[in-house]
C-alpha cells in the first residue's frame, strides 16, 4: 500500500498529469515536425499537425501568457513550468506549420506537368 504521507492534494495531482501530458502532446508535436522536415516525410508531417491541434485544443497553452494572479507558491511553480512548456508548444506549432506548408508546396511541385520544350539549335538565334 502507498504512504499518504507525501501525497499531494488532488488538484496539484490533477496539474502534475496535465503538465505530464502536454509534454507528451509538445514532444510529439515537435517531433514529428522535425522528422517531417528532416526527412520530408508526409506522414510524419500529418502526424505532427494532428498532434499539435489535439494538444492545442485540448490544453489551451496559450492561456499560461496571461496567467492568474496568485500568492500561492505552489501554484506559481505550476504557472512557471505551464508557460515553459506553452512557449516550447509556440515552437512546436511553427514546426508543424512549416512541415505542413512544405509537404504541400513539394506536392504542387511533383504534380505540375513538365512542357515539352524543343532543343535549342546550337547556331546564333
Amino acid at each position: 500500500m502507498a504512504s499518504l504521507l507525501g501525497m499531494p492534494g488532488f488538484a496539484a495531482a490533477d496539474l502534475f498529469a496535465d503538465w505530464g501530458l502536454l509534454c507528451v502532446g509538445v514532444f510529439t508535436t515537435f517531433t514529428a515536425a522535425f522528422f517531417g522536415l528532416l526527412l520530408r516525410s508526409r506522414v510524419a508531417t500529418a502526424l505532427s499537425a494532428v498532434a499539435g491541434i489535439l494538444t492545442t485544443l485540448v490544453f489551451r497553452p496559450w492561456w499560461a501568457f496571461w496567467p492568474e494572479p496568485t500568492d500561492d507558491r505552489e501554484v506559481q511553480g505550476f504557472q512557471d513550468d505551464f508557460r515553459f512548456l506553452a512557449w516550447w508548444w509556440v515552437v512546436a506549432s511553427v514546426g508543424a506549420i512549416t512541415a505542413c506548408i512544405d509537404a504541400y508546396q513539394r506536392r504542387t511541385r511533383q504534380s505540375r506537368p513538365v512542357e515539352d520544350v524543343p532543343p535549342k539549335a546550337n547556331g546564333p538565334a
